[in-house]
């Protein structure tokens, strides 16, 4: 617990003070670290995660929150693609806070523009049908839907209904990451959570083609180059990467 508390500590005083954020990751000696760099706009930057804190340069793109109120908390991120400014973790908790009527417990994707510190959504990189026209040839979708047909994503969200089994809402949209090239496509995956509480800590993911923006071919191609892509990123990442 004192390890836990001192990286939240230096973490605070690196958004109020400006602290190095090297000096948070070394905290957490007992933990493997591993390290990635990628290049945006001419600048370098050095990408650093163990399971409770994640940092590009000295912005924390992921950190865990014990929260005194709540018993037997855990928490685990790490990441799983890097492309350009885009960040994509797989974050994960649980526990159970005093006065609830029930544990709870998340599972989900979250992909961040390190250059503002700010979530990304599907929607902000790729046209709006694609996407919608891509979600409806997956299985999942269609049996959310029930045999309506809807005309848009804003209509695929108002009709679908996932029950307990998936959270199949707008911001769902939000939880992505790229996981591989297929010539002028990216192949993206959409993490799902649970419905309802009876299934909490359900998670599933929906896998679909894109065709690449042609800004973004170049950072998807050397992602590619490095790794850094989910297929070989997420089975990388429980090793140490130097």
């Amino acid at each position: 617990m004192s390890k836990i508390i001192t990286i939240l500590f230096l973490s605070f005083s690196l958004m109020s003070t400006g602290v190095n954020a090297q000096s948070i990751m070394e905290v957490s000696t007992q933990e493997k670290v591993f390290y990635a760099k990628t290049n945006y706009q001419e600048t370098e930057w050095n990408i650093r995660w163990s399971k409770n804190l994640a940092v590009a340069g000295e912005k924390i793109i992921y950190v865990d929150h014990p929260d005194d109120r709540c018993e037997e908390t855990f928490f685990q991120g790490r990441v799983i693609s890097i492309v350009g400014n885009y960040v994509s973790v797989e974050k994960q908790g649980g526990g159970y806070c005093m006065g609830a009527a029930h544990p709870y417990q998340y599972k989900t994707f979250e992909t961040i523009d390190i250059t503002t510190g700010k979530k990304v959504s599907l929607k902000d990189i790729f046209d709006e049908n694609e996407i919608f026209e891509a979600l409806m040839k997956d299985g999942v979708i269609q049996n959310t839907l029930k045999g309506k047909v809807p005309n848009n994503l804003k209509d695929l969200f108002s009709m679908a209904d996932g029950g307990c089994d998936y959270a199949i809402y707008d911001f769902m949209l939000g939880s992505f990451a790229f996981h591989h090239l297929n010539g002028s496509r990216v192949a993206v995956r959409i993490g799902v959570g649970h419905g309802c509480e009876v299934n909490r800590g359900a998670f599933t993911q929906l896998g679909m083609y894109l065709k690449i923006p042609e800004s973004l071919m170049p950072a998807l191609k050397s992602a590619e180059a490095q790794d850094l892509l989910m297929n070989k990123m997420g089975r990388l990442s429980y090793e140490k990467k130097q």
